[in-house]
């Protein structure tokens, strides 16, 4: 496992390795109640949840994909996000009980998961490996650095604002991406539409369902002109916040016996807490498939269905006493982002280099990216 240090403004980040002690109590007997009170709660009520993050790609977006790969497959690599932008192209079949069971396991007060058998959650490393998304690079929230991408922010607010002005008085995602990708337009302009549309369907979706959101316009600019951001800090946390919300709604459900009229919402993409638990419940079984080297995990469940599982509750709270839990799913595979300082650059091998290219070519394909301050 690998943490990034914070760092005082001017200063290079840090990569250290970060160790974690598995948990030394074997009988659920020695666990203090409070520890397994959160999950004795029933999951079996008539919770109404809409994951309103849980977006499927369409056909037309593998399509954009496919399209824009050739020609800014280098640059997705050199800002981390190529893994991500792959990763959206697959569906996730949505296990709605497993996804409440979990929840019911939630703690919010130290954001993990709690078991008879000890404690475990979700962590950056996870959001990088299932997802592929970027660890390293300048905060979501940092300003536009240069006239050229305040420039290019003003041209896609301007189209925001004419589809604002059609007759859906909105900015569809679908009219967004069918408008970019048919209209004969110089290819940087097409690439940054399509990240705006990316960032705003699979990465941050917001209140406003199903359209194209202004708040990610300035990371698209970013991410178009090479700037690496670290997304997968801050999409851990909407899953935090998240979780913490639904265990919320499943406790006051728990202790009410009027059936709730109300809606929860959920926009955090809670599939990767799913891919969490398919890598590391054993009993959970389903087969997945088999993946080529460099993809993130979530290749390997796209499309997968959903197996019922009557002992659902059961596996989970004693999957650590049958060592039916791995504690480090990922450690025999390759890693999604390899990077290391040499020479005061961070140097990072593209491990989804095209197999028909050679080795010698792969070697000198270097991807060399800029150190970012924090």
């Amino acid at each position: 496992m690998v943490s990034v240090s914070p760092s005082s403004a001017g200063e290079n980040q840090t990569l250290r390795v970060g160790y974690f002690l598995k948990p030394s109590i074997h009988d659920f007997h020695f666990l203090p109640s409070h520890f397994y009170n959160s999950y004795e709660t029933s999951t079996k009520l008539p919770l109404e949840i809409k994951y309103n993050g849980w977006r499927p790609p369409t056909e037309e977006w593998k399509t954009w994909v496919k399209k824009l790969q050739p020609k800014f497959e280098y640059l997705w690599i050199q800002t981390g996000i190529y893994g991500a932008i792959k990763a959206s192209t697959y569906e996730i079949k949505r296990d709605d009980e497993l996804i409440l069971e979990l929840a019911s396991r939630w703690c919010s007060k130290r954001n993990t998961f709690v078991f008879p058998w000890g404690e475990s959650t979700l962590t950056l490393e996870d959001t990088n490996a299932c997802f592929g998304y970027s660890l390293l690079g300048c905060s979501v929230s940092n300003p536009l650095m240069n006239n050229e991408q305040v420039k290019a922010k003003e041209d896609l607010m301007e189209a925001r604002r004419m589809f604002n002005s059609s007759k859906a008085k909105k900015v569809n995602q679908r009219a967004w991406m069918m408008y970019f990708m048919k209209t004969q337009i110089e290819s940087k302009v097409e690439h940054e539409a399509f990240l705006v549309y990316w960032l705003s369907r699979f990465v941050f979706p917001a209140n406003a369902y199903d359209t194209i959101l202004k708040s990610v316009i300035p990371i698209a600019i970013h991410l178009a002109h090479g700037n690496r951001i670290a997304l997968a800090p801050a999409i851990l946390a909407s899953i935090y916040r998240d979780l913490s919300l639904l265990n919320s709604v499943i406790t006051i459900n728990a202790i009410t016996t009027m059936k709730s009229s109300s809606v929860t919402t959920i926009w955090a993409p809670f599939q990767l807490i799913q891919i969490w638990a398919l890598e590391r419940f054993l009993a959970l079984n389903p087969r997945p498939y088999t993946i080529g080297h460099g993809l993130p995990k979530v290749a390997r469940w796209g499309g997968v269905k959903v197996l019922k599982n009557k002992n659902l509750k059961n596996d989970l709270d004693c999957a650590g006493f049958e060592n039916g839990f791995l504690w480090q799913p990922y450690a025999n595979s390759l890693s999604v982002e390899a990077a290391y300082n040499e020479n005061d650059m961070w140097k990072c091998y593209n491990p989804w280099w095209k197999q028909s290219k050679s080795n010698n070519e792969r070697d000198n394909k270097r991807v060399k990216v800029e150190q970012h301050e924090m």
